[in-house]
This record gives C-alpha cells, structure tokens and sequence, in this order.
C-alpha cells in the first residue's frame, strides 16, 4: 500500500521536485490530481480526468505510475495521441524525474513497426547506392547521414526525404520481415525497441498501437499476462483520451484504394539492385525452377489489374460530388449498377494474381539469403486476399446495421483518388471488451472532457459507461479572466449553405481588420479548406507585410509551426490538425481566430449513420452527438491560445450563431472575459487595447 503522502514528499513545497528545480511552483490541483491517480492504482479502479493546461497533467500521472513500479514491479503504459507528448515524456518528462528523484526505473517509447526505419529496406534502396549518399548537403546524404547517426531509427524523426523516396520505402514491415535471418538483425531498430519495453517499468506509446494490441488479445483469447503487440502489463494510462473515438475508428477502418494497390504492386515488382538485379516475382520463379511464364503471367495480370482498378478510380473522381459519399439502402442498386461490373473484373484479377503467386513458391523451401523473397511474396498473397475479401463485402451488403459503408476523395501525391472504406458505426464495445473489462486500472485524461459538467458523452463513446469510475476535474491555474479576452461576431451575418462566398467575404474582413490590429501573432482555424482557400487568398493581397503562412500542403505541420514560433508577427491559416496540439506560449500567439463553430459535417457518412441510430433511439442526435461533438473540439481549438501564466491573447469567434445560445455556451468553457457590449466596429480598438 502506498501512502498518498509519498506524493505530497515528490509534488509539494519542500519536495524532491522543489530542490531539484530552483524556480519549482506548488500546484494544488496537481497534487490532488495525482493523488486520485494513486488511487485508481490502489484500488483497482477506471477513472476519468479533466486536467486543464498548466495543472502539470503528465508528472500528475507518471509520479504514481513510478511509484506503483517501485513497489509492484508491475507496468505502466501510458498511450497518447500525438507524437510531440510521447516524445516530451520519454525524452524530457521521465529523465527528469528520475533525476529528480534519485530512481532509475527503466522507461521506453514503443511505436508501431511502421514508424522505424528498416536498415535491409533502405539498403536495398537506389537511394543508398546513389552517387550523392557522401554529399552531406543532398538530400540523399542527409539521409544517410541520418541513418548513420539516429539513435532510435523512428521515421517521424525526417524532415524530408529525398525526391521519389517515401517512406514506406524504407520503413520496418511485418511481411517483409527477415527476423533474426536479416543481416542487420543486431542493429534493427525496431527489435531493439521491443527489448527495450520488455525490461521497461513505463512504456510510452500511441493510441493506434495500444488499439491493435488490446484487439489482438481480444480475438485470441488472451489476457494481459501474455506478450503480444505489448509486453504483458496490467495499468493503462490514456491520455489526450479525447481522440479515442477518432483514433480507434480509424484504426479499424478497412480502406481500398488505387494507391493501395499501387504500393503493393511497386514491392513486388520494383527491381532489386546488385548482381542478380531482378524483381520478387522472377527471382522466386528462378529458384522455383519452371514457374518462368507464371512469373511473365503474374506481371501481366498485375498491371491488367492496375489498369481496371485506375480506370475505376478515374470514374469515381469524375462521379463523386462531393469529398464524401455513403453507400446506404437508398443507392446500393444505383452503386451497383454503375460499379459492379469494374469491382468484379478487380476482384477475378486479384484472385487469379493470388493464384499464380502461391503457385510460384509452391512449398518450396527458400534459404535463408532468400527468404525475404518468399516473405515479400506471402505479404501480397495477403494484402490482396483482404482486398477481394473487402471487394465482396461491398458487393453483398445484407444489411446497414454495424458498419458504415462509404467512399471518399482524397488527394494523393497531387493527383485525387475516391477510396472505398468500410468502418465500424461504434467503437465503444470493441474498446470495452478489449481494454476497460479486462484491465484492472485504467486512467483516461484530457484537458477537454467534460460536456454539460459530466463526463458522460466520453464514457459512452469509448465505451467505459458500464464500469464504475472515479473521476475528477482539476482547472487550469491560468487566469483567465485576465488574460483572456473572447470576442464574439454579432452574428448580423451567418453562414449558410447557400450563401458561402457571402459569409466568406464577411469572415475575410474582419480576419484582416483583427490581424491588422493585433500586428499579427495570429492563428486563424478553419473547419473546411475551402473556405481557408477563399480567405487566405484575400488575405495575401490584403495584408501585404505580414508573413503569412497557409496550411496548404507545401510545407508539413511541424514545418508550419516552426515558422509560425519564430516570427512572433506572423500569421497561420490552418484546419483540422491545428485545432488542437499546437502549444506555442508567449507573443507568437497573442490573436486566435475561430472562423466556424467546429460541428460535425451533418453529411459525413460516419457521424450521419451515427446521428440516424440516436434518432431511431428517440434520441436528439444534435443534442446528443453534435453539440458535445463540437463543443470538445471548441475548446480545444480555444486552448491553443493561454499555455503558459504569462500568456495574453485575443480569441475571436467569427461564427455568430454562438450568441443564440451563448450564456449554455460560455458555461461550458473557462471562465474568461466575454463583454457583452462588443460591437464588431469597435473589434480593432477591442483588440489594441487589450493587447497594447
């Protein structure tokens, strides 16, 4: 049994933490925080946390994870969403306090197999052997240098890759993995991980690994006690939990799509360099002796199906209206009678491709120097099994009832694709039979739970409405009432449907009269690019002077946010990603833009299935799902603006249908100084005075 003053001794005035740090400042809601934490522990117990910034959330819960460690030897994974908060936990949060306290409790970071670099892959690769790979100011040298010198391999650590070069290129696969056969198994990143979370006290990991190794236990029938995707363990921490919901839907999503195929194909017929430069398919057919016109007949039914499924993909962009498209009981017979045909003669080629290739490696035994052969053969045995297993799903939907069925645009490599997908309409019971029935202590925290004041709208998402819980809700110390001033648009004019340009004209100007009075330090978030299109474009020849920066592709987010950190005067107009992760405390953010109330799309074929299943319910799908939908993501795109006690800043709301319900509305957020008075003509000097 732990004593909770333990916490007290690490997180108090006067603690370990105070002597390390000179500056060290007592938080309450902290200690009081963690404290809850060690009792999920302790008793055995699911909780659910609202942690609002600056409360210290990650030592709150890493503090009792290493306690627990130390007297139970029993451990901890701590899942989050992001990239930037694993790094942050295992590269600052975690040495720290192990200094800080004197311990040297074993910690790691483990990710999916496909965030590692795969050392056989990339030296497979033209890019290794390219004559510029000792030039260390190409692209090509900088990625080798790269290789040389990383520690942990893990892609996401790349700000670019040389021309031609992506990378699934060079990334660790499950399928073409040679194991301990490879010749660079020693210094394999991806295994040394694995070791390395083997002996580890705390592992740090993400949410979509977590999702597929509790998935895995589940269908197999095994319990935590077993290693799977993670080492055995039995104490979860979830934190940034608010994207569990969207995390874990879009694991399960099964996709197909022209590109999907294309990749596949490219590995096994992309030539491999040396002294036998050949491709998969004829090296497997020169060592199964007499498969040499199977292997010409695979190569020619491969790119008869690559020429079927691009010629569907082509159609569908033509034919898709608009970004999404759901495939129901009212347009299955009109779906079919324009598709079938092409997903039929995709799903014979696929299945005579599947044929060929298991005919070619037969049960021959390979050696181990060419297993990689019969491995990378295997994968596209079963990619392209799923794929016509997928396809007949497709073509004989029984019933709309579990699983949304739907097509989607999406831009791949500057050229449009329409991908079929087909998703679970809940993820809540996969996530309560895999996760909260069989771990003894779960801890699910955010900083944006809550919704009416109760954590029930999470709970029933993610599927923890059936277990007892404790819970607790610790704000923010920050003042907001002081260093926050929201403004919201009269609402004189509101968007519609059918009056865009109208409600985008009017957004424009007054983006630009607000950054115009903050001098910039400005962050505009968009719901739809194609309105962050339409006013970004004013805006260039409107605020000429100003740097400003566009989520448009061109540049990757970290690259973005960046730029945006190092010119305080700047400006960044941004969607989707940018509503939430985006810490950048001090001048370089001082005006938050919000353009839209950030609801649902109504037509998005996930959430409409969604809000038809409430209403067959009797339930209000706008009460029930669109409002707690929107006003978590509201609150996270309005904290990007106060990260540290210091910060000051303007947020603006354009969207004026907040004043219809804004007193149920400004509940819900922190408290912060929202003058009923403001009249949009007075918004410069609202802005200047507060700032200035």
């Amino acid at each position: 049994m732990i004593d909770p003053l333990q916490i007290d001794d690490i997180l108090a005035s006067g603690g370990a933490l105070s002597k390390y740090f000179s500056s060290y400042e007592e938080r309450g809601d902290q200690i009081e925080m963690s404290k809850l934490v060690l009792q999920g522990y302790e008793e055995n117990m699911a909780e659910v946390i609202e942690a609002g910034t600056g409360i210290g959330k990650s030592f709150g819960y890493l503090v009792p994870a290493i306690l627990h460690y130390e007297e139970t030897r029993e451990k901890t994974v701590v899942a989050t969403s992001t990239i930037t908060l694993q790094k942050q936990l295992v590269d600052k949060d975690l040495p720290t306090l192990m200094k800080a306290l004197g311990k040297d409790i074993p910690f790691a970071l483990l990710m999916g197999r496909s965030n590692y670099l795969c050392l056989r892959r990339y030296l497979d690769n033209t890019v290794s052997q390219s004559i510029f790979a000792s030039d260390p100011t190409s692209e090509d040298g900088k990625l080798a240098t790269w290789v040389r010198t990383t520690e942990d391999g893990i892609l996401d650590e790349l700000q670019a890759l040389p021309r031609g070069v992506l990378k699934s290129d060079i990334a660790s696969d499950f399928e073409l993995c040679l194991g301990q056969k490879c010749p660079n198994f020693s210094r394999c990143f991806f295994f040394k991980s694995r070791k390395k979370a083997e002996s580890a006290g705390i592992i740090v990991t993400n949410h979509h690994l977590l999702f597929l190794d509790a998935k895995k236990r589940c269908d197999n029938d095994e319990d935590y006690t077993e290693k799977a995707l993670l080492p055995p363990y039995n104490r979860l921490i979830i934190d940034e939990c608010h994207n569990m919901d969207k995390n874990a839907t879009s694991l399960f999503t099964q996709v197909f799509s022209y590109y999907g195929f294309l990749w596949e194909y490219r590995k096994l017929v992309a030539v491999k360099h040396g002294a036998n430069a050949s491709n998969l398919i004829t090296l497997a057919a020169g060592i199964v002796k007499g498969k040499e016109n199977e292997a010409l007949d695979v190569i020619k039914e491969l790119e008869s199906a690559e020429k079927i499924i691009n010629n569907l993909n082509s159609i569908l962009v033509m034919s898709l209206s608009g970004s999404e498209q759901r495939v129901d009981k009212s347009n299955y017979s009109f779906f079919l009678s324009k598709y079938s045909a092409s997903l039929i003669a995709i799903k014979q080629s696929l299945d005579k491709i599947t044929s060929l290739l298991n005919s070619i490696i037969g049960k021959t035994a390979f050696s181990d120097e060419d297993s990689y052969i019969q491995q990378g053969i295997n994968s596209a045995i079963c990619t392209f099994e799923g794929y016509s297993s997928f396809i007949s799903e497709f073509l004989n939907i029984k019933e709309f009832k579990d699983k949304v069925y739907y097509l989607t645009r999406e831009k791949n490599k500057n050229r449009e694709e329409v991908q079929l997908k087909i998703s679970p309409l809940e993820v809540s019971d996969i996530l309560r039979e895999s996760i909260f029935e069989k771990l003894d202590s779960v801890i699910c925290l955010s900083a944006t739970l809550k919704v009416d004041r109760e954590f029930d709208f999470f709970r029933n998402q993610v599927g923890l409405d059936q277990r007892e819980i404790l819970s607790g809700c610790f704000e923010s110390p920050f003042d907001y009432k002081k260093n926050l001033l929201l403004l919201i648009d009269n609402g004189k004019v509101l968007y519609k449907n059918n009056q865009e340009s109208l409600y985008f004209d009017h957004a424009a100007e007054k983006i630009i009269s607000a950054v115009r009075a903050s001098g910039g330090g400005a962050l505009v978030l968009f719901t739809s690019y194609k309105m962050l299109e339409y006013v970004s474009s004013k805006a260039l020849s409107e605020l000429a002077g100003f740097n400003i920066l566009i989520q448009n592709g061109e540049l990757s987010r970290s690259q973005l946010l960046k730029r945006f950190r190092d010119d305080k005067d700047s400006v960044l107009f941004a969607t989707q990603s940018f509503w939430e992760g985006v810490d950048i405390p001090g001048d370089s953010l001082r005006l938050l833009i919000l353009t839209k109330l950030p609801y649902p799309q109504v037509n998005e074929p996930l959430f409409k299935s969604r809000c038809e299943k409430l209403e067959s319910e009797g339930e209000s799908s706008f009460m029930m799902l669109s409002v707690p939908s929107m006003i978590m993501k509201l609150k996270q795109g309005l904290g990007r603006l106060i990260r540290s006690k210091d910060d000051k800043g303007v947020a603006y709301i354009l969207d004026g249908r907040m004043n219809r319900s804004r007193e149920y509305f400004l509940s819900q957020l922190p408290p912060c100084n929202c003058p009923d008075d403001f009249l949009d003509e007075s918004l410069e000097r609202r802005i200047e005075d507060f700032l200035y």
